[in-house]
C-alpha cells in the first residue's frame, strides 16, 4: 500500500467585502490539514474596540467572502510557534488607523522574520506583493 505525502499546511489571507467602512475585511486562515475545515483568525470591531478571535470555518462560506490569496506552506513542526505568534500578536486599539488589514500582515511578516514561513516561499512574497499592492487600504 502506497501512503500519499500529506500536504503541508497551507496559509493564505480571506478578503471579505467592507461591512462597514471602506475597507475589505482580512482575516488569516490556516489549513493545517487536521480537520475539516481551516481555522480563521481576525480581528473584528472597529477602532478602540477591536477584538481577536478564531473560528473553524470555510472562509468561502462565510457572507461577503471575495477571494482568498496563499501566502506560504509551514511545516507541521512549526505549528506550536505560528499558533504562539498569532496568539501574541497585538491588537492596536490605540492607532486610528490600524485595523484588521494590519493584523494579518503584522502576523504575517513576523512569521518571516521568525522562519516560520521559509525566506524562500515564493508563494509568500507573490501572495504578500498581491495583497499589499492590490487590496490593502480603502476601497
Amino acid at each position: 500500500m502506497v501512503v500519499a505525502p500529506q500536504a503541508m499546511p497551507r496559509l493564505y489571507i480571506a478578503m471579505y467585502e467592507a461591512g462597514t467602512g471602506n475597507y475589505e475585511h482580512w482575516a488569516l486562515c490556516l489549513d493545517d490539514g487536521s480537520s475539516d475545515v481551516p481555522t480563521i483568525f481576525e480581528v473584528s470591531g472597529e477602532h478602540g474596540t477591536f477584538e481577536k478571535s478564531a473560528v473553524q470555518d470555510e472562509p468561502e462560506s462565510r457572507l461577503l467572502h471575495k477571494r482568498n490569496i496563499a501566502v506560504g506552506e509551514v511545516n507541521e513542526r512549526d505549528i506550536p510557534e505560528l499558533l504562539k505568534v498569532i496568539d501574541t500578536a497585538k491588537v492596536d486599539n490605540e492607532t486610528t488607523e490600524w485595523n484588521c488589514q494590519d493584523y494579518v500582515i503584522e502576523i504575517l511578516e513576523t512569521l518571516y522574520e521568525d522562519c516560520i514561513i521559509d525566506e524562500d516561499d515564493k508563494e509568500y512574497k507573490r501572495g504578500m506583493k498581491k495583497a499589499k499592492d492590490k487590496h490593502f487600504g480603502p476601497l
